[in-house]
């Protein structure tokens, strides 16, 4: 930055400039520099205080407080990151990436397999209860630096023998006679190097009786390495699959497999820790999530701590052949839990910090030695203790068991700088410890690929999008054109004889992509360019991109060691790589990048206009209606599947048209247009993205008819509207997670995201996962249903799931029995007394408020569970015949579900409809969700209701039987 200006008088000027002068001839001796006085900077402190740099004590203290806890790794030569950035630049990226990469490497596993010895994980070294602090810490520390260089040492070992192995290899040679290296070098593996966070690690490990140890599913083993292994293999450990929603239901089945079959004596559980937050109809913007574990998850959770309480409460086999030892023997942990609690965890209670220090135990006292002691008191908690490395869940696991948020959690990994340890239920504590680093064999590119190293402290951004773009498309996930596209090939001036000059088309090249191709492609995608150069900033589009892939935006996963190939090929999209693709990827701009397959629709459809009324009006849109801030989804077909749209001319605009559009900015409040490119005609298309924005009123239909008419006009050129049709009647669903968008989670799905399209009428799916006739009451959903739907709308109702008894009440149980006016009091968690009605009850009123509104109500039975018993589905439960009565007390249509699904479950078979459920016995899968709504279809086909003269043809192609 240029100094300050400052006036000067001219005779000031001409001694100065006769002085320079002075001094380059040698005259005048040179004048001493002048030290500048530095303004000390302020900053804003971990307490909120600002920090200045001066020599105060006080900001000393301070500064070092909040440095304490801070990660340390190691750095990168200048070297490493300018060869990397070069190499980046050069080395062309397998295309397709074969299948073989899916698979998580056995060399990133076992050690051995690189010949190089075990890493390991620092221990406390022993202490006793009459040593001074300074003592502890001494010894500490020694222990951690012969550690530390201990590690040093074999990493560089490590390292320097990849680099050795690389240079023995064969290089190509260019026209030049140049060598040209044709490999990355292997980048340091990181781990942390901060004692005092590992002490952090310590203590949990101590006061813990029970450790949970949280694996991102999409790469399990890199965050169970063997040093963390080797450190916890005296230690009751649980193993537990977070992430699951990210890496897919077969991912996670095939990694617990894998993981039983590699350490039999552990438990793995798997869990998921948001669910959507239900938003307001017409909410825009990203989706907001809350902190949720579903209860199939929660009960698999809980049920294994409880398995491994229960063999802590028994002696083990050292024990049992010494009588003079079983006759002293207790158990070290809590012996009496009250788990039904623990399950149904609730009150003001839960996810309070837990006050007073905690009694550690010392290194290598065991459950013998500290059960033996006569003075052996029961302890009050049992004690659960969080660990793993960072951004693997832990504080959002915490905050999912609370219901609610009680810790910080976030996608910045570090977040959590000291254990802290919190209610569970009154006997049970949970603690969160920091996340570490763990030593082991992987390269840093790996790491910070799994989102356990801070994007922001990466500065080999080049070298790590080349180890990621190896192993997933990244091109393809972002659509991204190569930069040689938008080049004119040079025009070839040859003179051929006739029949002699060859085919243009095949003399094109296959497009080689670089890690720099696709950092360039994306930051002019985005349009980012440096402040001066104007260059693309490929570091911004680099850390962009790395975020998406740490935070799961961009899906991806490995499959587990072992894994057939011939399956991964089967089940995957060929030259995937650890890629899963989805319907679109949202980047940070909020913008939605289509599939595979819809953006070749779109490009087919823009290079093939049509030619005739006829053709034009046959015209699918492919617009993705999966907006992540919409609660509700109003569309035609099942999720991922568009309606059918009509292309219609402006001058054909009239008053009975339906608008529908999403994130209006520049023109209207109804419209999103986006230009094409110009067409041989001269003109632009338009094309407004559809989602639930629905208009009713006339006036305001051919307000914005005049709009789009003035604006065609202005412009002088052809516009094609996709608009869709009108629909007279809708219809609304109100149910529990069977019948809700994402089921229980984990790839799950509810039937009412696919009934859609077996009608001709949008299907608007208001289904909440969790809730029961009661609930959905209580909540006003059914009054907010009531307000939406219109007078010859359908609802249909199906509750039953979630409406059994619970003790304490859950907020979701009725009463027992069918009578309209019997009722039942009960004690909720707070010890507040609530008097609950029947579940016909709640139908009925529920039916009767829409009769009032004028909807046409239906009353469908609940699903089957996977429940078999003597080869057919279980006998239907009680609320099955409680909404047939509900529905003949109110002279409604009813629809026995169960008694349709389980004629279809009975004639597949139980292996056949086991495969329905990934998770649990009441959440299918999206293939089990259709077949549950091809069942409606078939109730709504036997039955009188008028709603199956809305029936399509795809829903009459549904077998009366199946």
């Amino acid at each position: 930055m240029p100094a300050r200006r400052k006036p000067i008088s001219t005779r000031q000027k001409k001694a100065d400039i006769q002085l320079k002068r002075a001094i380059k001839r040698g005259d005048v001796p040179p004048p001493d520099p002048k030290t500048k006085a530095r303004k000390p900077k302020l900053r804003r402190g971990p307490t909120g205080n600002l920090i200045g740099s001066g020599t105060d004590p006080a900001n000393a203290t301070i500064v070092q407080a909040a440095r304490r806890l801070q990660s340390a790794f190691i750095t990168l030569s200048p070297q490493f990151l300018a060869d990397t950035q070069h190499l980046a630049s050069i080395l062309p990226l397998r295309r397709p990436i074969p299948d073989e990469i899916a698979i998580f490497p056995d060399i990133y596993d076992d050690p051995s397999n690189q010949g190089a010895p075990k890493l390991s994980c620092p221990r406390r070294p022993k202490w006793r209860f009459d040593m001074t602090k300074k003592e502890v810490e001494h010894n500490e520390e020694g222990l951690f630096k012969k550690w530390l260089e201990e590690m040093d040492r074999l990493v560089l070992a490590w390292q320097s023998k990849e680099i050795s192995k690389s240079d023995e290899e064969p290089q190509e040679q260019d026209s030049a006679g140049s060598t040209e290296v044709r490999a990355m070098p292997r980048s340091p593996t990181y781990f942390e190097r901060n004692l005092e966070v590992w002490r952090q690690l310590w203590r949990v490990t101590e006061i813990s009786q029970i450790l949970l140890v949280l694996l991102d599913s999409r790469c399990p083993l890199l965050h169970f390495p063997p040093s963390l292994a080797t450190y916890l293999a005296d230690r009751k450990v649980i193993l537990v699959l977070t992430k699951v929603d990210i890496s897919g239901p077969e991912r996670a089945a095939a990694w617990i497999k894998y993981f039983h079959q590699q350490y039999p004596h552990l438990r793995v559980v798997q869990v998921e820790s948001y669910a959507p937050k239900e938003q307001e109809v017409g909410h825009q913007g990203r989706t907001q999530y809350e902190p949720h574990l579903p209860q199939s998850f929660r009960e698999r959770l809980v049920a294994a701590i409880r398995e491994v309480h229960a063999g802590m409460l028994i002696p083990p086999e050292k024990i049992k052949n010494n009588p003079n030892w079983l006759e002293k023997w207790k158990p070290s942990v809590k012996k009496d839990i009250d788990w039904e609690g623990v399950l149904n965890a609730g009150g003001s209670k839960v996810g309070l910090p837990v006050g007073g220090a905690a009694l550690p135990r010392a290194h290598g006292a065991n459950d013998e030695e500290t059960a033996e002691t006569e003075d052996h008191k029961e302890p009050e908690f049992l004690t659960v203790g969080l660990i793993g490395q960072p951004n693997v869940g832990k504080s959002s696991l915490l905050n999912a068991l609370f219901g609610t948020s009680k810790v910080r959690a976030s996608k910045t990994p570090g977040k959590t700088k000291h254990f802290q340890t919190l209610f569970w239920a009154p006997d049970v504590r949970l603690v969160d410890c920091p996340g570490l680093v763990m030593p082991n064999y992987v390269p840093m590119e790996m790491q910070v690929l799994s989102g356990i190293l801070p994007i922001s402290r990466v500065s080999a951004i080049p070298s790590c999008i080349h180890y990621a773009s190896e192993r997933i498309p990244i091109e393809r996930a972002y659509k991204l054109a190569h930069l040689s596209s938008f080049t004119t090939p040079a025009a070839d001036k040859r003179t051929w004889r006739d029949g002699m000059k060859p085919d243009s088309a095949r003399e094109k090249k296959q497009i080689v992509w670089t890690a720099m191709d696709i950092l360039t492609s994306y930051a002019n995608l985005k349009k980012w360019v440096t402040a001066k150069a104007g260059r693309a900033d490929i570091h911004r589009a680099g850390n962009a991109i790395l975020r998406a892939l740490a935070e799961g935006r961009v899906g991806w996963a490995f499959w587990p060691p072992g894994t057939d190939t011939k399956m991964i090929s089967a089940s995957e999209e060929p030259g995937a790589g650890l890629w899963i693709p989805r319907a679109s990827v949202v980047d940070d701009d909020m913008e939605e990048v289509a599939s595979d397959d819809d953006d070749e629709e779109e490009a087919k459809e823009d290079s093939d206009p049509p030619d005739s009324q006829e053709e034009m009006e046959e015209e699918e849109s492919s617009d993705d209606d999966q907006d992540e801030g919409t609660s509700s989804d109003m569309r035609g077909v099942r999720k991922g599947v568009s309606p059918k749209h009509k292309s219609i001319p402006v001058d054909k605009l009239d008053d009975g048209t339906l608008l529908t559009s999403l994130r209006i900015r520049p023109l209207t409040d109804f419209f999103n247009l986006t230009f094409g490119e110009p067409s041989s005609v001269h003109g632009l298309e338009i094309r407004p993205v559809v989602n639930c924005c629905r208009l009713s009123d006339p006036a305001e239909i051919e307000n914005i008819c005049k709009i789009v008419r003035m604006f065609a006009r202005s412009a002088s050129i052809l516009l094609l509207l996709v608009i869709p049709p009108i629909y007279a009647q809708t219809v609304y669903l109100a149910g529990d997670s069977t019948m809700a968008r994402g089921g229980g989670g984990s790839g799950t799905d509810g039937w009412g995201q696919y009934l859609g399209q077996y009608l001709t009428i949008p299907v608007v799916n208001n289904a909440v996962a969790g809730r029961s006739s009661r609930s959905y009451t209580e909540e006003g959903r059914f009054a907010t249903l009531a307000n939406t739907a219109k007078s010859g709308d359908y609802v249909v109702i199906e509750f039953g799931h979630n409406d059994g008894t619970a003790n304490p009440d859950n907020g979701r149980q009725v009463a027992f029995g069918d009578g309209y006016d019997t009722t039942a009091t009960v004690t909720a968690a707070n010890g507040t007394q609530i008097v609950i009605h029947t579940f016909p009850s709640y139908i009925q009123n529920a039916v009767n408020l829409f009769k009032a509104k004028g909807a046409i109500p239906i009353v469908s039975s609940q699903t089957p569970s996977n429940i078999w018993s003597s080869g057919a589905i279980a006998a239907p439960p009680r609320f099955v015949g409680y909404a047939q009565t509900a529905a003949s007390r109110t002279s409604v249509t009813y629809v026995n579900h169960y008694a349709y699904v389980a004629q279809a479950y009975n004639k597949l078979g139980q292996t056949a409809t086991t495969a329905f459920y990934p998770v649990d016995h009441t959440h299918t899968s999206p293939a089990g969700a259709n077949v549950v709504a091809q069942a409606f279809v078939r109730g709504l086909l036997c039955g009188s209701s008028s709603l199956k003269s809305k029936v399509n043809s795809a829903g009459q192609a549904v077998p009366s039987k199946p």
